[in-house]
């Protein structure tokens, strides 16, 4: 989930609301702009709850007639100062600690509206750039916690190597600390996957929207399922090899180019009617 400042007075409720999954331990984005300081109560009781936080560079310094948000310092446990921009320019890397939440050291080009950080109270800073200065900080809150970078992090992936870089395994592993693996995943960092259980079996969506050249070569498609598989197929490509591993079935499959629709039927139950798109 996103929060910016246009729709802060609608996530307000729905943080406070009774709606279970944005209730539950879950993860959100901060992105920069500025909020009131009722949105940041609300997004902190959030967090305290067990949510995870991720804020980029510049998130809500501000309330929303401009003036100062000691409120956001709290939730983050931070400072941000914003570098000018020879200050900016002069940054090449922020490195990224091992301990916690990334599994190894990690080097990337930070991208966007620069800040250096300060941490006040529990602050814990997890990256630095090479200057020496803090480029994030984690913030341990109730039952859930915080993370503040001192950048942006979609332009950062962007321009440290991309989806295809260690870059990416930096940018997905605070969510994957917190929900754990998807169920349903594929060894191309490219394409995003989507579940739809009926009682005839499993379909799993695969979208890429990745425009260059499609890689040559077979792909696996994992996903987590107990039910007991007869077959798969694709609908682009016909039948396709498949075997269980623990609780999980990988599926070979044709390099994604767009959209395809991989049916899982289930052995029995329904009346083995299979998916297709169109």
């Amino acid at each position: 989930m996103t929060v910016g400042s246009s729709r802060s007075g609608r996530v307000e409720g729905l943080l406070r609301g009774p709606n279970p999954w944005f209730r539950s331990n879950t993860t959100a984005a901060l992105r920069h702009g500025n909020l009131e300081g009722r949105h940041v109560a609300a997004i902190q009781e959030w967090v305290e709850r067990g949510g995870l936080l991720v804020g980029s560079g510049g998130t809500a310094r501000f309330d929303v007639s401009g003036d100062h948000l000691p409120a956001t310092e709290r939730l983050f446990a931070a400072k941000q100062r914003p570098m000018r921009p020879r200050e900016a320019a002069a940054v090449k890397a922020a490195r990224f600690q091992a301990a916690g939440i990334w599994p190894e050291p990690v080097e990337v080009k930070p991208k966007g509206i620069l800040h250096r950080l300060e941490p006040i109270d529990a602050g814990k800073p997890v990256a630095t750039y090479d200057d020496g200065s803090i480029a994030a900080v984690e913030h341990s809150l109730g039952k859930g916690r915080t993370i503040l970078l001192g950048f942006h992090p979609g332009f950062t992936l962007r321009d440290s190597g991309g989806t295809g870089s260690p870059a990416r395994e930096w940018f997905a592993a605070p969510v994957l600390a917190r929900l754990g693996r998807p169920r349903a995943d594929v060894d191309d960092p490219r394409v995003e996957t989507a579940v739809f259980e009926a009682d005839s079996g499993i379909a799993v969506l695969l979208s890429s929207f990745y425009h260059g050249p499609v890689a040559e070569g077979k792909r696996v498609v994992s996903v987590a399922t107990d039910r007991a598989i007869r077959e798969v197929t694709s609908s682009l490509h016909g039948p396709l090899e498949w075997e269980r591993k623990g609780d999980r079935i990988e599926v070979r499959s044709p390099p994604v180019n767009r959209v395809d629709v991989h049916p899982a039927v289930a052995a029995s139950g329904g009346t083995g009617r299979k998916w297709s798109c169109r």
